[in-house]
């Protein structure tokens, strides 16, 4: 009776002792995931920061480059001008000439 008693105790001893080793095995590996994730997040912030540099610098160049619109009115009184004293290519070409003041 005491042998089966302490082959009994003896397996359950084992049996823990087997359960602890997995068990740390199981805590080594998800520590070492844990890490390998951590750096991950490390990286990709580092990549998100310079992205976002990038961004706000290319944010700017494009504000730089955005033309103001002028609402000034459109001269027209030179087009108003134009005579034509004849209906010949010379006639015409004289006129536009003068129009554009060259």
């Amino acid at each position: 009776m005491i042998n089966k008693l302490f082959y009994i105790v003896l397996a359950a001893l084992i049996f823990d002792v087997i359960i602890a080793f997995y068990q740390n095995f199981q805590i080594r590996a998800k520590n070492k995931e844990i890490a390998e994730l951590s750096d991950k997040i490390l990286l990709c912030n580092n990549k998100f920061t310079l992205c976002d540099a990038y961004l706000q610098k290319q944010n700017a160049a494009i504000k730089d480059l955005k033309l103001k619109k002028s609402f000034e009115p459109t001269d027209t009184s030179k087009i108003e001008k134009v005579f034509i004293k004849d209906k010949t290519c010379e006639g015409e070409l004289k006129a536009y000439k003068e129009l554009f003041n060259e």
